[in-house]
This record gives structure tokens, sequence and C-alpha cells, in this order.
């Protein structure tokens, strides 16, 4: 057996699709810091960069829930 861990971002977007909400806190998990970083740098201030974390996720992870194909996690 796979460990979710070790799936790909597909795998684990289609856990989204079927609402699995382990699914999307791995993927998080697996992407927060690349974006975090940029978005801090970018930003130069943490708080924002959270916010903005926030809103893109919770973007993303709608477009997937209303059907949108998202074949490269990162690219999104």
């Amino acid at each position: 057996m796979v460990e979710r861990s070790e799936m790909s971002d597909q795998e684990l977007i289609d856990g989204v699709v079927n609402s699995n909400k382990e699914s999307k806190r791995i993927l998080f998990d697996r992407y927060f810091l690349q974006v975090f970083d940029y978005a801090a740098r970018v930003n130069r201030d943490i708080v924002r960069a959270e916010q903005i974390i926030a809103l893109a996720f919770e973007r993303i992870f709608e477009k997937i829930h209303a059907g949108h194909e998202v074949t490269e996690f990162r690219t999104q």
C-alpha cells in the first residue's frame, strides 16, 4: 500500500475531487513552504503572505471541485 504522502499530485487531486480532506492536507503541506517563501519575499509581510496562501489554496481546491481539470498542482 502506498503511503498518502508518497502519492503523486494527480492521485491526491483525485482524492480532493472525492472530498478527501487528507489529500487536501497533503497537497497543502507539500507546497506550503515554497509558496509561503515566495509570498513572504514578494510582500515583505508574513501575515499578508499567509492570507495570500490561504486564498490561493482555497481557489485551487474550488477549481478542482468545480470540475476544472488540474493535472499539475504546482502550476496552479
